[in-house]
């Protein structure tokens, strides 16, 4: 699957509506602001990661040793690993965006 589709299904398990691509960020339709133009990459955006683990209500565990994380709810999992300290907070946003296009699969 690609980053795309990733983040199209996991804009779906979030409630976004997508309209388009600029870069490499999703354009969706926000109903609560009426806005047709917002952008998100929760592959990129610590903070479009955190709020969709947020809304998903989604479990985070970290495993330094073993250098992988988790995010999780009911039904649905996805653990990434890392390299490097470095790599962190990527595995984190992949992890959340993963297991967010998951549940929008489901959908």
């Amino acid at each position: 699957m690609t980053d795309r589709e990733l983040l199209e299904l996991a804009a779906k398990a979030n409630g976004y509506q997508v309209k388009g691509w600029v870069g490499e960020y999703l354009v969706f339709f926000n109903p609560i602001t009426g806005s047709a133009e917002e952008r998100w990459n929760p592959l990129n955006d610590d903070g479009d990661a955190l709020r969709l683990a947020a809304i998903l209500d989604l479990d985070i565990q970290w495993f330094p040793k073993q250098r992988f994380v988790s995010a999780s709810r009911p039904g649905v999992a996805e653990i990434i690993g890392w390299v490097d300290d470095s790599d962190r907070a990527g595995a984190l946003r992949r992890a959340i965006t993963v297991a967010a296009a998951k549940i929008g699969k489901s959908l």
